[in-house]
């Protein structure tokens, strides 16, 4: 099983405005993909198999000041005080809080007909549509949840959009502050790359 890209990256839905209809133009769809299937038959996967690895990293913008930290910690309580306190035992510990991540990705080529890209973290819908626009709607899979867990990854939109999955989620995976715009480029730039190693 894998998961898809399945954040939808619009902060206005994670606070509860998306109304209970348009849940359910999604489950009619998700109904007629399976029916598609169903009367369309599945598509049978051939060889060889092709893969490739890489990293690259995702920058963050500026954090908290440690001396505002400090001052703001006694304030807080629960998962909030944690988090700042994190913080301030990077300050403490490595200098300063870390200003990027690694974000692995894998993609493989199965024979000359399927495309499947592991993205890691959990990446909104924009990567989905993106990739499959360029790689081919129906022999393209984007999945994220792959390698690591390291946070909500958001697109250009979504970043500047705000909200929780561009925002304000990031502290709860221990990172110091929102990714910077360069963000989507970083991600597309890599997978053009692997994409191009296996697509022969």
């Amino acid at each position: 099983m894998v998961e898809a890209c399945s954040q939808f990256g619009n902060s206005k839905r994670n606070r509860g405005i998306w109304r209970e209809s348009q849940f359910a133009v999604l489950q009619r769809r998700l109904m007629f993909r399976v029916w598609c299937l169903l009367l369309l038959g599945w598509l049978a996967l051939s060889g060889p198999v092709r893969a490739a690895m890489g990293e690259t990293e995702l920058f963050l913008q500026p954090g908290i000041p440690l001396e505002e930290l400090k001052q703001r910690v006694p304030n807080l309580t629960g998962m909030p005080k944690r988090e700042f306190e994190h913080f301030i035992r990077q300050h403490e510990q490595l200098g300063s809080t870390p200003d990027r991540v690694k974000y692995p990705i894998q993609v493989w080529r199965f024979g000359p007909d399927f495309t499947f890209i592991a993205l890691t973290g959990e990446t909104v819908v924009d990567y989905s549509l993106k990739f499959k626009a360029a790689n081919g709607w129906n022999n393209t899979w984007v999945c994220g949840y792959n390698n690591d867990l390291l946070s909500y990854v958001p697109s250009l939109r979504v970043l500047k959009e705000g909200g929780y999955e561009g925002v304000t989620g990031m502290f709860e995976y221990g990172h110091r502050a929102p990714y910077t715009e360069t963000v989507e480029q970083q991600i597309t730039t890599k997978v053009e790359e692997l994409v191009k190693a296996v697509v022969k």
